[in-house]
């Protein structure tokens, strides 16, 4: 019976989502890669989701945010970075008179970063430094900029509108 409840409790341990890109990436040794999945939306030119890299094991990756961004009296433009371990296509609808057509979520996030003010503007890039742990080689992980627009004009301020950025589809390698 004790053992039964230490299996029990390590299963539920690995049941995090972390745990399940760790296991994925113990399948195979790949080269790492950075590859942009559609477009973005709600602005012209759209906001765009990059990259200054590719994930290596033991090496530092950033990615980066063009798009709104900013802050004044009477609203927000928040970019918030998702980051999830598949691939989807979901449109976002139409809950209110602003939001964009068309927006579309390219990864379901098992954590996001809300990105801080800096004083003049949000942080619009976000470096990773991976660790050098070869179980990681070959873990996928997508990523997606939304832009989140608050208008203040009343209190609280209401949400009007997610602006998205392209998807971007990572893969863990040397």
């Amino acid at each position: 019976m004790k053992n039964h409840r230490h299996t029990t409790g390590l299963a539920r341990r690995l049941a995090t989502p972390l745990a399940a890109v760790l296991v994925a990436g113990s399948i195979t040794a790949q080269t790492a890669s950075f590859t942009r999945i559609g477009t973005g939306c709600g602005s012209a030119p759209p906001p765009l989701l990059n990259s200054r890299d590719v994930p290596r094991i033991g090496a530092s990756f950033t990615i980066t945010y063009t798009g709104p961004n900013s802050q004044t009296p009477v609203s927000m433009d928040i970019p918030v970075l998702l980051t999830g371990t598949q691939q989807v296509s979901v449109t976002i609808p139409q809950f209110s008179s602003i939001q964009p057509a068309n927006c579309i979520l390219y990864t379901i996030p098992i954590f996001t970063d809300v990105m801080p003010w800096t004083g003049t503007r949000y942080q619009d890039t976000v470096t990773y430094q991976i660790p050098n742990d070869r179980n990681l080689l070959g873990a996928n992980l997508y990523q997606q900029f939304v832009g989140v627009y608050f208008n203040c004009r009343s209190t609280p301020c209401l949400m009007e509108m997610l602006r998205t950025t392209n998807g971007g589809a990572l893969v863990i390698g040397l």
